[in-house]
């Protein structure tokens, strides 16, 4: 559907800012992305990403601005225009995600400054999830906890969203079935989607829980935290700078939080090696549980950095699920067809690269329609 001026989706990850203009909701004007970014390297990358789009929009000016923010609460289950009581909101909301929403706010205000004249939009991770059970949203703890917020909210929504509108065109009976989709990246996650909607997810009240990932420790005890505190004498800032930006494959690995430079040198060091190992095992047993969670699985798709595009890693993942009727096309998954699954595999298995900037852009266009 044709808007009158191009729309700009921001998409502010862990390390990365990726961008895409719009006109319509079919096919992006441009692109870019600036990856492998440290926090201090954000502010500086807005201006010169601005800087760009201005510069490819060849003196066209931007309609609207949609931004990519990672937690919504239980107050924000759908995009919304962003206003000062939006952003105070945000605020009050960075306690679930420290890590996390500072950045979304960041990005927003950096934008609000640079385009203070056009109407921006929030689309919140968490509102995809915001159709788990009860059961997939609750912790076991006293119900007053509860009620105050302390939740499973699930992340990663918009790359969930995205791929169930890419397999509506490539197989639209998948609306209707039990999905798993693993998105692996620097952060990473996997859900569970039964006729189009989460029922469950791997990540909870924060996006430092679940699988395994680049810095985020994923599941662990308790008790590890508070033996941290309370024994060693950390605080407890410094227990989740740790299991935020010191863990994961950096943290077992000792040396890098990216799979590819540790494909580079797993052969001649142990430890690397069982960083992906852990890796691996680690996503195993989360489709394992987000096929319970769905019923079973007709469908598993991959997605995300690492699901898209290493091939050695989803064989290795997939090595031990053909208990779950999953079999694996191996000339098919080195060549990264969209289609990897063996002939003899019950699930169809794929590989299909999310679009969040698409999402965000979409919901951009709905929402300015119905502001209209």
């Amino acid at each position: 559907m044709a808007i009158q001026k191009p729309v700009l989706a921001l998409n502010v990850g862990s390390s990365s800012i990726k961008y895409a203009v719009w006109c319509d909701d079919e096919e992006a004007m441009f692109a870019g992305e600036y990856d492998r970014l440290a926090p201090a390297d954000y502010t500086a990358t807005h201006a010169k990403l601005f800087e760009e789009v201005q510069a490819k929009l060849e003196g066209e000016s931007l309609g609207a601005i949609g931004h990519r923010v990672v937690h919504g609460g239980s107050v924000y289950t759908k995009p919304v225009v962003i206003t000062d009581e939006v952003i105070a909101k945000l605020r009050e909301l960075i306690p679930f995600a420290p890590n996390h929403l500072p950045g979304s706010i960041a990005s927003i205000e950096c934008a609000r400054t640079a385009y203070a004249d056009i109407p921006q939009v929030a689309c919140f991770d968490t509102a995809f999830h915001a159709t788990m059970p009860s059961v997939a949203q609750r912790f076991a703890i006293p119900r007053e906890l509860h009620d105050q917020g302390i939740r499973r909210y699930g992340f990663h929504g918009l790359s969930y969203q995205s791929i169930m509108r890419e397999l509506a065109c490539f197989d639209p009976k998948s609306l209707h079935q039990r999905v798993v989709v693993a998105h692996l990246g620097s952060g990473a996650s996997l859900c569970a989607i039964v006729n189009g909607k989460s029922v469950d997810t791997t990540m909870g009240l924060a996006p430092n829980s679940g699988i395994i990932m680049g810095t985020r420790c994923g599941d662990i005890e308790p008790e590890v935290p508070l033996w941290l505190c309370e024994q060693a004498g950390r605080t407890p800032a410094s227990v989740r700078d740790m299991l935020n930006h010191e863990s994961g494959l950096l943290g077992i690995s000792g040396i890098s939080a990216d799979v590819r430079d540790l494909l580079k040198v797993e052969s001649a060091n142990p430890a690397a090696a069982e960083a992906l190992a852990s890796f691996c095992y680690s996503v195993r047993k989360g489709i394992a549980a987000m096929a319970a969670a769905a019923g079973g699985c007709d469908l598993l798709v991959f997605t995300g950095g690492i699901g898209a595009h290493s091939a050695v890693l989803r064989a290795r993942i997939m090595a031990e699920l053909e208990f779950l009727g999953m079999q694996l096309n191996e000339q098919a998954n080195a060549s990264h067809s969209a289609v990897i699954s063996g002939d003899g595999s019950r699930v169809v298995v794929c590989v299909i690269k999310t679009d969040e900037e698409a999402t965000i852009a979409q919901s951009v266009i709905e929402i300015m329609k119905l502001e209209a």
